[in-house]
């Protein structure tokens, strides 16, 4: 169901909404898919659906952009309104911008936690420490070479925009970070590249070699040096950072775990790790990078999320091993 400016009810079923973002793999579960998704009668700050038996819970997802990409992925402007017992839920989040659009799904869950689709307790994970609704950045570390066989002449590291929409890239910084002191050794405003990173797009800060053979058109800010600019693990760490809003984007802690890491002229300290810690590793006596596969997969895992592979692709798509 999608709500846009003006209000206009539109009662889709979530069977369709998965048709439309593509996860018709996933219908086969119990319960089966909430149907009858409209607006109360009179309001729009209401949602009401058609009961599904067995289900003993009802979750409301929020989607807000411009289509369904992603709307179950944790990647975009996506999160979880809230759980319900019965077929009504109140309190949905007001007005949408001209031109925007809010799509929402109800999933439904049983008694032994298998939900609709697979979403049973997961789904959307975009969420403040109140609970409520709030959007996903889209950037995310996507790639990083910090070890090459003999002198480090290719190191990079590649942002990603995992999002639907254009990123300001006003105030966001790569700061890298050394692991001994757990403070920042350098970093790069992304910026400088440009003032958006559209949707799919790549931003590569990396030597002056990787730079210069960029596929066309890719956002890039060169490293200050020829080589050695990016320090080698045990561990070492990478943050990307919304200095605006003091918000730790994405982290990657490499080859050990930063837990304390601490910016210049930002107050508090910044844990490194996601979940688990990363255990892949670049290396030095073979050509490879660190990647997410498939580009921006971020389950805040980082054991799960990180891979190392044997062909770097700074500017590209990562290639499996």
């Amino acid at each position: 169901m999608r709500r846009t400016t003006p209000w206009r009810a539109v009662a889709l079923s979530a069977l369709s909404l998965f048709v439309l973002s593509g996860t018709a793999s996933m219908w086969a579960q119990v319960p089966d898919e909430v149907q009858g998704l409209t607006w109360c009668p009179e309001t729009k700050d209401c949602l009401s659906w058609s009961a599904v038996g067995g289900a003993t819970s009802y979750t409301v997802y929020l989607g807000h952009g411009r289509d369904l990409q992603g709307l179950l992925d944790g990647t975009v402007d996506s999160c979880t309104v809230g759980s319900f017992p019965g077929t009504i839920a109140s309190a949905i989040p007001g007005d949408v911008a001209p031109g925007e659009i809010d799509w929402f799904l109800v999933t439904a869950t049983n008694a032994m936690g298998q939900g609709t689709a697979g979403q049973g307790s997961s789904g959307p994970r975009i969420l403040d420490s109140s609970g409520a609704c709030v959007a996903a950045t889209g950037l995310v570390l996507n790639e990083v070479d910090y070890d090459q066989p003999g002198t480090d002449f290719d190191e990079f590291v590649e942002i990603y925009n995992a999002g639907i929409e254009d990123r300001d890239l006003t105030d966001v910084v790569l700061i890298l970070v050394n692991g001994l002191s757990g403070f920042e050794y350098a970093r790069a405003e992304l910026s400088e590249a440009g003032s958006v990173l559209p949707p799919g797009g790549y931003l590569v800060v990396g030597s002056p070699s990787i730079v210069a053979a960029l596929p066309a058109g890719t956002l890039s800010v060169p490293l200050h040096s020829s080589s050695n600019n990016i320090q080698n693990g045990a561990p070492d760490g990478l943050a990307l950072f919304d200095t605006a809003t003091l918000t730790l984007l994405d982290a990657l802690s490499y080859e050990g775990s930063i837990t304390n890491a601490q910016f210049d002229l930002i107050p508090g300290t910044y844990n490194l790790v996601e979940g688990s810690p990363a255990t892949a590793a670049d290396s030095n006596s073979v050509d490879g990078s660190l990647v997410r596969l498939p580009d921006g997969t971020d389950t805040d895992q980082a054991a799960a999320d990180w891979h190392f592979v044997g062909i770097p692709s700074p500017g590209a798509s990562n290639l499996a091993p």
